[in-house]
């Protein structure tokens, strides 16, 4: 089976907008629906994808359960919510209750509030995270809580060698038994050049 890690599912179209992408960002402002993936997974023999949500929204986890309850091909969804909100475990509660439900997308800004994070241990979700040193602390302190790392973990694909204080960090997530990196955005996050080699030995 082949799943597409990381998509974006917006439509900036909509009555009340989208908050992501930006009007000025020609090449991804406009709707994009399941059907729209579709077309380019399909012939790739994608399977099935997991949804990353783009909005900071609340309601725009709903919006996406929602599509997945008609479309099979959303296999997963990782929400967007602040895990420092004094509301984070109400939303939580909510949204792990749909099955494709499996997890969130977070930005650490109190690096000793591990509540949150706590709690989706307990619920067995996952955290997708930027890697960092604040993702080994994470790691050590919550040893039950899956940690996703967003797209190559951030290494340069060039066709250089990548900086050794990247692949040092690298090496010393590996001793985690519960990281993760996520095979994401090689190559259009990771790679400059243009346009973007299609062989899989350059990455």
């Amino acid at each position: 089976m082949i799943i597409d890690t990381h998509i974006h599912l917006y439509d900036p179209h909509r009555p009340e907008g989208a908050p992501w992408p930006e009007p000025d960002d020609e090449a991804i402002y406009m709707t994009t629906l399941p059907d729209r993936c579709l077309e380019r997974a399909r012939p790739l023999g994608v399977d099935g994808a997991i949804v990353v949500e783009c909005s900071e929204w609340v309601e725009d986890n709903q919006w996406v359960l929602d599509l997945a309850d008609d479309e099979p091909f959303i296999l997963g969804l990782v929400g967007n919510l602040d895990v420092h909100d004094e509301r984070f475990s109400e939303h939580i509660d909510r949204f792990s209750k749909h099955s494709v439900f499996r997890g969130i997308r977070a930005r650490l800004w109190k690096p000793d509030d591990f509540a949150g994070l706590r709690k989706l241990s307990d619920l067995d979700l996952s955290l997708d995270l930027s890697l960092s040193e604040q993702t080994l602390k994470v790691a050590a302190e919550i040893p039950g809580l899956r940690i996703v790392i967003n797209h190559c973990a951030g290494i340069k694909m060039d066709g250089d060698n990548p900086e050794p204080a990247a692949v040092d960090l690298v090496r010393r997530v590996a001793e985690y038994p519960n990281i993760f990196c996520k095979l994401s955005g090689m190559m259009d996050l990771r790679c400059s050049i243009r346009p973007a080699p299609t062989d899989v030995v350059h990455y």
